[in-house]
Parts: structure tokens; C-alpha cells; sequence
């Protein structure tokens, strides 16, 4: 009785014995098969400038090595969708690694389009042989920013209402302007008024322009008393000495009237006052010396003015 429950459980040792060395070996074994897990992100509600996040979860068994040169490059624009950046996690030599992309969507639709992250072909070194690890591609539901027909609402049609043109400030401008007008106007002021002014000036500067004015002030009409003719004469004489610069004397006043070119037409006139004059003021009896008359001197004061005016103020050699 007690053999044949000995030889039993022999028998049932021995069962779970070779149950258990396939099961040792298989734990014992290293992994023979390169494989791959990706995480991707949702398939839609994608827009313009969203950046998608894709993980790639590689089982790689030893003696195999990534080869960098198989992974995308970065940074190639000019698609609708464009890859960042890629991250590794993990050792170049470990079993499990992750690669973890970045892509940002660059398109913007005007209506839903379906868009792929593209595939990637992934090379391995190291082992007996090359390896090779596709991971498929992906789509993407990128959707418009904003509706086929827009509203016809105000602020959501096709056209946005126009700005009002911002103010600018001119004050600098207006300051210039008005400095750059007055200067003008005084430029200009003084080129239209110069000939007028410099005609006023000189004529009141001119020696028998003065005398013919005072002449006409001093001596009246009719009446004019000895004392006023005197005073009148004088006047006339200074006009003389201030043209001629010098105390013109009675015998020097013919020759001076001679080498003045305007003055030369007048030169008997101008005598003869010259003599009429000194016998206004140096003859012995009161009746002699009332020879002058007011009218006479005002009319020869007045041709003297004029005389001087078409000529020079200066004396001048008569050719």
C-alpha cells in the first residue's frame, strides 16, 4: 500500500518537474524579436500651429544599436506639417528606448482636411545582420480657423470695417511752416518796398531836397517879411556848401556850377542868386534888399530838386 502511494507522488514530481524546466528556460531567454509600441495623440480637432506629440517605444533585443543616421531630420519647412524636435530616452545599448517627436501643424484649411504624420523607416546595427523597424504613419483632422461662408453678422463678414486714420502731430511742421512763410514775407517785403524806401531815403538825404521843403515850410504865399527871405537864402546856401562839401563862396560858384553835370543847366540861375543874395544880406538901405521874392526862390528851389534828383548828389567832372 505504501509503494503505490510512493511510486504516485513520484510520479506527480516528476510531471510538475518537466512542466517546470520549459517554463525556467523561457523566463532565461533574451528576447530574439525587434519590436516597437507607438503612442500617438487623437486624430482630429487639430489647428493651425498645434504642436502633436508622437512616442515611439522600442524593444530592442542586445547587440542591436539605433543608427542615427535612419531618424528624420528636423527643422524642414515648407510642408503642412513640420517635425521640430526628436528626444531620445534611453541608452544607446538598453532594451527598451522611447523617441519622442514633435510636429507642428502649418496648415490652415478652409475646410477639414485629413493629414498624415509621416512614416518612419528606422535602421539597427550591431547584430548579424541589419535590422529594419517601420512605424506607420498617422492622420491627422486639421480643421479651419474659421467657417466656409462667414457670418453675415457686423465685425464677421468678409471685409472689417476701415480704421480711422491715426493723428499725426504736426506742431513741428506747423512751426516750420510759419517760420519759412514769415521769412518769405519779409524777404519779399523788402524787395517789393526797397526801391520805394531807398527813393524815400535818398530823396530825403538829397541837400536841396531838404531846402526845398524847408523853404516851403518857412516862407508863406505872399507877405514874406525880409527876416524870412534871409533865412530862406540861407537855407539855399547850405544846400550849396553841403553839396559841393565846402563853403562855396560867390566867385567860386559859377565854375562849380559848370563842372556838376546836372547843376551845369543852372549855372547862370545859380549866379545870379549868388549876386541877388549878397545884396540881400549886405546892401546899406532896407529897399535894395527886398530884391528876392518868396515866389522866386520857391520856384528856383523847386528846379534845383528836381534838377538834383535826375542827376547825382555827388559832383561830378564834366566830360
Amino acid at each position: 500500500m505504501r509503494s503505490a502511494v510512493f511510486s504516485k507522488a513520484a510520479r506527480r514530481l516528476a510531471c510538475l518537474a518537466a512542466l517546470a524546466v520549459p517554463a525556467v528556460t523561457l523566463a532565461l531567454a533574451e528576447p530574439l524579436q525587434l519590436d516597437h509600441r507607438v503612442e500617438d495623440e487623437r486624430a482630429f480637432g487639430w489647428r493651425v500651429g498645434d504642436v502633436v506629440e508622437r512616442v515611439v517605444r522600442l524593444q530592442v533585443p542586445p547587440g542591436l544599436r539605433l543608427d542615427d543616421a535612419s531618424l528624420p531630420a528636423a527643422g524642414r519647412p515648407g510642408g503642412a506639417i513640420e517635425l521640430l524636435r526628436i528626444d531620445r530616452e534611453g541608452e544607446p545599448g538598453a532594451r527598451e528606448q522611447r523617441l519622442r517627436l514633435r510636429y507642428q501643424v502649418f496648415l490652415a484649411p478652409t475646410a477639414p482636411r485629413v493629414l498624415e504624420l509621416p512614416p518612419i523607416e528606422l535602421s539597427f546595427v550591431g547584430g548579424a545582420r541589419a535590422q529594419t523597424l517601420r512605424v506607420d504613419a498617422w492622420p491627422l483632422v486639421v480643421a479651419p480657423i474659421t467657417q466656409d461662408e462667414p457670418s453675415p453678422r457686423t465685425g464677421l463678414g468678409l471685409l472689417r470695417p476701415d480704421h480711422e486714420a491715426p493723428p499725426i502731430d504736426m506742431r513741428a511742421e506747423r512751426v516750420t511752416l510759419a517760420v519759412c512763410a514769415s521769412a518769405a514775407a519779409v524777404l519779399l517785403g523788402w524787395l517789393l518796398l526797397w526801391p520805394l524806401g531807398s527813393a524815400w531815403w535818398l530823396a530825403h538825404r538829397r541837400p536841396f531836397a531838404r531846402a526845398e521843403r524847408r523853404l516851403r515850410r518857412m516862407l508863406p504865399r505872399e507877405g514874406a517879411t525880409p527876416a524870412q527871405i534871409e533865412a530862406a537864402c540861407r537855407a539855399l546856401h547850405e544846400a550849396f556848401d553841403t553839396q559841393a562839401r565846402r563853403v562855396l563862396m560867390a566867385s567860386d560858384v559859377a565854375a562849380h556850377a559848370r563842372s556838376v553835370r546836372w547843376m551845369a543847366p543852372l549855372s547862370d540861375e545859380i549866379a545870379r542868386f549868388y549876386s541877388a543874395s549878397r545884396t540881400q544880406f549886405f546892401a546899406p538901405d532896407g529897399a535894395a534888399r527886398a530884391r528876392i521874392d518868396a515866389t522866386t526862390l520857391r520856384a528856383f528851389a523847386a528846379r534845383l530838386r528836381e534838377a538834383e534828383r535826375g542827376g547825382a548828389s555827388r559832383p561830378e567832372a564834366m566830360a
